[in-house]
């Protein structure tokens, strides 16, 4: 119950108060709780050595009423906890939660330049004034590296005791693995990865079914290939750039008009080279591990049917004929998370494209289309 109330009181603090919000700000009450991080720091690493932790949770109890909540003391109390074979699911939720692995990172990272000193002078407070490789530093490293190879009650109590050996690169790589994925921390770390990687643009591949609403199936319904770009996910707006192909099923035929006669065509092949721009109106995680988003788009594309109509102007100079038109977009997208780092989305399209602009072609053809897509962005 001592455990449990601390770490409850912990959380609710940090909470209401913020980290940085519960200490000191002037010099005197910053030396002071230098000066109390040391004593409490020789008295704990006393206690890990005995493996004695009767007044454990008295010292730690010292050292936040005198310094605050910091990453190292909720480290200290879950590496204690491991030690005892305690729960320790809640704290390491809390210390994940509360952005302490961050800062955990940032200490080992910091602690192997040379002038590491410096580093953390000019971050007392973010470090909870414990020094840099502060003896209760290896402490607890050595004892998280004791406990490394333990078999353990949950995959959450592995993965901690890797982070704690200061091995941050094994840790995350462990941790996004797909058999650690449930686990809170395996969790937090696969939405950090995705994090990092929609910083990042992404390719799309794609296919679909094209058709016309409106009376005129000269077209007909086509097969759709899709391949693109799409800018990061970082920002709400997002930009589709894609250059797709249509494949006509049982296509009518057209009359068109080059080279100064009319011509009878089969409207089998389109394409069109696109750009849309979406807005992320819906972004939420549906559960711990998949994301939900949808999309709203408009955009414009230069829109084109091939016509194998070939005129040879000189022995090395040839032109193609098609016609071509724009071909204005508006629909939306919704996409779920798929693995570490893509997305599997459905995309649902109106298109206005007036094949008759082209004078070219003299067959009626239909200016209103629907578009259905399923798309995978990698």
């Amino acid at each position: 119950m001592k455990r449990l109330a601390l770490i409850t009181s912990f959380f609710l603090f940090s909470f209401v108060y913020g980290q940085n919000d519960t200490l000191p700000t002037n010099n005197t009450d910053s030396l002071r709780a230098i000066r109390v991080t040391q004593q409490v720091q020789d008295i704990l690493i006393q206690q890990f050595i005995e493996q004695d932790f009767d007044n454990f949770f008295s010292s730690i109890d010292l050292w936040i009423d005198s310094c605050g909540y910091h990453e190292a003391t909720l480290r200290t109390i879950i590496i204690e906890e491991l030690l005892q074979k305690q729960n320790m699911e809640l704290a390491a939720q809390d210390y994940f939660n509360e952005g302490y692995y961050d800062i955990f990172r940032n200490r080992v990272i910091d602690a192997k330049e040379f002038n590491y000193h410096d580093f953390y002078l000019d971050n007392v407070v973010y470090y909870g004034y414990l020094p840099l490789n502060s003896p209760l530093d290896t402490m607890l490293i050595n004892r998280a590296k004791f406990l490394k190879d333990s078999t353990f009650n949950s995959i959450d109590e592995k993965l901690i005791t890797h982070l704690f050996t200061g091995e941050i690169s094994d840790f995350e790589i462990l941790a996004i693995k797909k058999e650690h994925k449930n686990s809170v921390i395996g969790s937090y770390m696969r939405k950090e990865y995705r994090k990092e990687r929609d910083q990042y643009p992404a390719f799309l591949i794609g296919t679909g079914v094209h058709f016309p609403i409106g009376p005129f199936k000269t077209f007909g319904v086509s097969h759709k290939l899709t391949v693109g770009y799409s800018t990061p996910f970082q920002y709400n707006w997002v930009v589709d750039f894609s250059l797709n192909f249509k494949f006509a099923y049982q296509p009518q035929n057209y009359i068109f008009y080059a080279m100064n006669y009319l011509h009878d065509i089969k409207a089998k092949t389109a394409g069109d080279f696109s750009a849309l721009v979406g807005f992320k109106m819906v972004d939420f995680y549906a559960n711990k591990n998949t994301r939900f988003l949808i999309h709203p788009k408009i955009g414009v594309g230069f829109e084109f049917i091939s016509t194998k109509i070939i005129e040879e102007i000189s022995d090395e100079e040839f032109r193609s004929y098609f016609p071509s038109t724009l071909n204005l977009t508006m629909g939306f997208t919704t996409m779920i998370s798929v693995g570490k780092t893509s997305y599997f989305g459905l995309g649902v399209y109106y298109h206005f494209i007036p094949y008759n602009w082209d004078k070219r072609v003299r067959t009626k053809f239909d200016q209103n289309y629907m578009s259905i897509d399923l798309f995978w962005r990698i």
